[in-house]
């Protein structure tokens, strides 16, 4: 019954209690996660980790096959997986015979009818040169003289009486505006172009009226006309003294030949002039020029010579100035082809 010490600091013992049995630890009711009857409800820890259910193991299921039969041509109707990125398997159609190769538009100048455009040529590389073995549209060959005299003539008659007519008929200074019009008119639908012209139309000329010192420098609006030609390669200049119509007929005719011989027939040669060639007909003895001007190679390409005409149909150039249109043979069957390719590009715009 005595007090302890008074010593402020002492240390007093911990009460312990009695040792004794430790109580059992409840069973963890797995059962009801696993998937037993029990209904016991999980504990209630809020961070306790639940095993993840699994279903008991059983035979795999064969995968279905995939519907080839749908894609290849069978005659299942079921549609194909709808994953959105599944691949599927590419149709091939079942071999057959190889279709045909449709004819080169300018299977007109072998004596086709159609009237599709011209598809653009090629070339090919031989050892003795370069030569177009290619699709080649025909080569019109422009007697350039004439053409200009009878656009001149064209336009001084219609603003001439019927006496003037006769006075002035092949007395008017040639226009190389209708060797324009001409070349236009070929050129805009694919057709090849050659201008024939003595030398000496390219020599630089004084405009009308210009008597200054150095006049002989002055270009005509003519003389543009020509060396914008030139400048596009499509200027054949005869030499002095010798006959520009000779240079025309047998750049034509050698088309033709090359046309036969190397290309199957395609891009003949035509000569437009409204000059018979009289001359050179008399310089031929075996008949052949005078056949190939008036028959041609055949009825369906037409003959070697395309004339023509102007008339006034109320066009303008750039500058308000009335400008005659050209008008070849509508008869000739390269003529009647032609405008058949200007009809679909006007129908195309």
């Amino acid at each position: 019954a005595a007090a302890p010490p008074s010593h402020h600091y002492q240390q007093q013992p911990i009460p312990h209690p009695i040792p004794g049995p430790m109580p059992p630890i409840p069973a963890t009711p797995t059962s009801y996660v696993v998937g037993g009857n029990s209904t016991a409800a999980p504990p209630s820890h809020q961070y306790q980790r639940q095993p993840i259910p699994h279903p008991s193991p059983g035979p795999m299921t064969p995968a279905p096959a995939p519907p080839t039969s749908y894609v290849v041509g069978g005659n299942s109707a079921a549609a194909p997986p709808s994953h959105q990125y599944h691949h599927q398997p590419i149709p091939h159609p079942s071999p057959g015979p190889m279709p045909l190769i449709p004819e080169t538009p300018t299977s007109y100048a072998v004596g086709g009818n159609t009237s599709a455009p011209p598809s653009q040529p090629h070339s090919v590389e031989k050892m003795e040169g370069v030569q177009d073995h290619g699709s080649k549209m025909p080569l019109v060959v422009l007697d350039g003289a004439n053409v200009a005299h009878y656009y001149a003539d064209a336009l001084a008659a219609m603003n001439a009486t019927f006496s003037e007519k006769s006075r002035r008929k092949g007395k008017a200074e040639p226009d190389a505006r209708g060797i324009q019009v001409a070349t236009d008119y070929f050129l805009s639908v694919g057709v090849r172009v050659l201008v024939v012209l003595p030398q000496y139309w390219m020599r630089k000329k004084p405009r009308p009226g210009d008597t200054s010192s150095q006049n002989a420098m002055m270009e005509t609006n003519q003389m543009d006309i020509l060396k914008g030609l030139n400048d596009k390669g499509l200027i054949v200049a005869s030499p002095p003294a010798d006959d520009d119509d000779a240079y025309a007929l047998t750049i034509a005719k050698r088309e033709e030949v090359r046309a036969v011989r190397q290309r199957n027939g395609e891009g003949p040669g035509f000569v437009l002039s409204n000059d018979m060639f009289r001359d050179a007909q008399a310089r031929d003895p075996t008949g052949v020029l005078k056949e190939w001007l008036k028959e041609g190679r055949n009825e369906t390409i037409g003959p070697g010579r395309i004339s023509y005409a102007f008339c006034d149909m109320g066009t303008m150039d750039d500058h308000g100035d009335r400008i005659l249109d050209f008008v070849p043979n509508p008869r000739h069957p390269f003529v009647i082809y032609v405008e058949g390719l200007h009809h679909q590009s006007i129908m195309n715009r």
